[in-house]
């Protein structure tokens, strides 16, 4: 995991997770079953402490929760 200027950039199990303050994305590559990984799933909780700074709207805690729960669903749903 690597810190960059606004937030974070990580690449775990397959996925690449990028924090920052006013953006947030989880990518999956080639990564087929239906479980998250534990690892990934500690990295979650570990860059879900993220604050962004005061004035925005969502911080990168709420997005993060949101993509993880998206991608929870996505990967249920196939």
């Amino acid at each position: 995991m690597g810190i960059m200027e606004q937030g974070y950039k990580a690449t775990a199990a397959g996925y690449d997770i990028h924090v920052s303050y006013t953006d947030l994305s989880l990518c999956m590559h080639g990564f087929t079953t239906n479980c998250m990984p534990d690892s990934f799933q500690m990295l979650i909780k570990f860059m879900s402490s993220f604050e962004a700074p005061e004035g925005h709207c969502n911080t990168a805690k709420e997005q993060l929760n949101q993509s993880y729960s998206n991608l929870l669903l996505k990967s249920i749903k196939y």
